[in-house]
This record gives C-alpha cells, sequence and structure tokens, in this order.
C-alpha cells in the first residue's frame, strides 16, 4: 500500500507559475531558507514577484511546509487575483472562523468548481492537499482583471 505525500509550498508555487505561465519580472526577492540551487527556487521566486507568496519573518518561505485546503485556498485566490472583499453569498459551516476575505475567496472558490465541499457541506480546511498537482492551463481563465 503506497503512502501518499503532501503537497509542499514548493510545490504548490511550481503549479501555480506552470498553471498561469508567470513569467520572471526580474527582481531578486531574498529568501534565508531557499538557495538558488534549491529544485524550486526559480518558481518561488516567481510567485514572490507576483505577490502570490509572502516571505514569513526573517525572510523564510518555509517550501518543505505542507500545504492544507484553506492555505491552497488562499494562494490559489492570490494568483487568480481574486478580490477579497467581494462579498460572496452562502455559508460554510467549518470557515466562520476565518476573516471575511477568506471565507470571500474559498467561498468563490467552491461556487466556480475549483474546490469542493465534502458530502456534508464542509470544506475541511485544514485537511491537507495531496500530491500531486498536475499543471492546469485553464486556470488562467479565472483571472480577474
Amino acid at each position: 500500500m503506497s503512502e501518499q505525500k503532501y503537497v509542499t509550498r514548493a510545490e504548490l508555487m511550481r503549479f501555480l507559475v506552470q498553471s498561469l505561465d508567470l513569467k520572471d519580472t526580474g527582481t531578486t526577492p531574498k529568501f534565508a531558507d531557499v538557495p538558488i540551487t534549491h529544485e524550486y527556487y526559480e518558481d518561488i521566486k516567481i510567485a514572490s514577484q507576483h505577490g502570490i507568496i509572502n516571505v514569513l519573518p526573517f525572510e523564510n518561505v518555509g517550501p518543505d511546509d505542507p500545504i492544507n485546503r484553506w492555505r491552497y485556498a488562499a494562494y490559489l485566490g492570490r494568483a487568480l487575483n481574486f478580490n477579497i472583499e467581494e462579498n460572496e453569498e452562502g455559508t460554510i459551516k467549518d470557515i466562520k472562523h476565518f476573516a471575511p476575505g477568506v471565507q470571500n475567496i474559498i467561498k468563490k472558490l467552491v461556487r466556480l468548481d475549483l474546490m469542493q465541499l465534502d458530502e456534508n457541506g464542509n470544506f475541511n480546511p485544514y485537511e491537507e492537499i495531496l500530491s500531486p498537482l498536475t499543471p492546469n492551463p485553464d486556470l488562467k481563465n479565472y483571472i480577474q482583471k
């Protein structure tokens, strides 16, 4: 029986950069925990340039940190330039403790069928995203201008 592996922050950045065909803008952000030789350095750099990933305190990215569903939603919302102030109708009971902007992003992703609820209508925000993520060129269709 094979054990499924969770998606890391670095893997998610590669998925978003490839899916959205993001290009290097020429700036070089500083990362304490992602050397230039890191397998995902270019993806993390480009994601940072486009405002998808913010550097944590002390210039750390946490490239090997697992990504759960609410963090995935937050990064995906940033990548797609979702307006967090745009009020999305409906209620998802297990995300009520999140800030309204995060709730709006999650509800929008569910409405667009980019993320799903379980059979009980829950989002399960702390459930880890499992590998693999395959680049999705159709994701560009959801970017708000």
